[in-house]
């Protein structure tokens, strides 16, 4: 159910996301990789992990991010919304503070003006205590 109403929160926090430029050329957010696979790491105890998602924008107007929505609470976005020109790159960085070891699965919604209003970004692994 939490997950449900994070994706309905998403969706209304798009819907309201600007239109920058001119309607006619649209903006396409691309990412290098979409998701982050740690595989296996050490459990730390009361610390975090950080991961970075670089993206570009590979449309003609510029690109806004408008929102972006984490799946839970423990996951917390850094980006700008400053708008990238056609060709321009930038980078998203993701902390997750986990509060037990295990597998764990953790979900971004990226709000934009671009022509997918909402992407999904999704970074996993297996916490392993030594």
């Amino acid at each position: 159910m939490k997950k449900f109403l994070m994706i309905v929160a998403a969706l209304l926090l798009c819907a309201v996301s600007i239109e920058a430029g001119n309607p006619l050329k649209k903006s396409r957010l691309v990412f290098d990789e979409y998701v982050i696979d740690v595989g296996e790491t050490p459990y730390k105890k009361g610390g975090s992990y950080t991961f970075k998602f670089p993206y570009r924008n590979q449309g003609e107007g510029d690109l806004i991010i408008s929102a972006i929505v984490p799946g839970c609470y423990c996951i917390v976005p850094e980006y700008s919304n400053d708008p990238l020109k056609m060709g321009q790159t930038d980078t998203i960085t993701v902390t997750y503070n986990p509060y037990r070891s295990g597998k764990f699965r953790q979900m971004l919604a990226v709000c934009s003006n671009s022509e997918h209003e909402v992407l999904y970004i999704t970074v996993r692994g297996d916490l392993i205590e030594e």
